[in-house]
């Protein structure tokens, strides 16, 4: 972030994806680390990703991947409270026709493939994938959709 206030009519800079990847690949960490990982990943959903027209889809596309992904499986439960954050953050009523509407266009795969993950029998994650599936189908109801 470029935070020089020698120029106060610079908005900060901020390389959003490569802070999202750095703080990413602590998922892969002990539960601890990964705890404090999903919570800076969700504050980032929270704080800036409103500020955004549209979701960046390479940290949508990291999401995704991460979602099949061996070497995120004990992770599964801090993906996906990740990923209920990152769809609230662009789901969500805000009288902003753009980010409303896009929500299904933008968020529709990755919550079909989490309710595919869902409905198998082995899966223990229900409460999370339901979080997900919940935001998309609420804010498409306060759209009349």
């Amino acid at each position: 972030m470029d935070l020089d206030i020698r120029t106060p009519s610079a908005a900060p800079q901020i390389d959003l994806p490569k802070i999202w990847n750095l703080v990413f690949t602590y998922l892969e960490s002990t539960a601890g680390i990964r705890k404090s990982a999903e919570d800076t990943l969700i504050h980032l959903t929270q704080s800036i990703l409103p500020l955004l027209p549209h979701p960046p889809k390479s940290l949508l596309h990291t999401l995704d991947g991460s979602l099949t992904s061996l070497a995120y499986a004990p992770t599964l439960g801090n993906i996906l409270r990740t990923l209920e954050s990152f769809v609230m953050a662009f789901a969500a009523p805000r009288g902003d026709a753009v980010k409303k509407s896009g929500a299904q266009e933008y968020f529709g795969d990755v919550v079909k493939k989490v309710g595919e993950m869902r409905v198998k029998k082995e899966f223990q994650y229900h409460e999370g994938a339901d979080a997900v599936s919940l935001h998309l189908h609420e804010q498409q109801g306060s759209m009349g959709c």
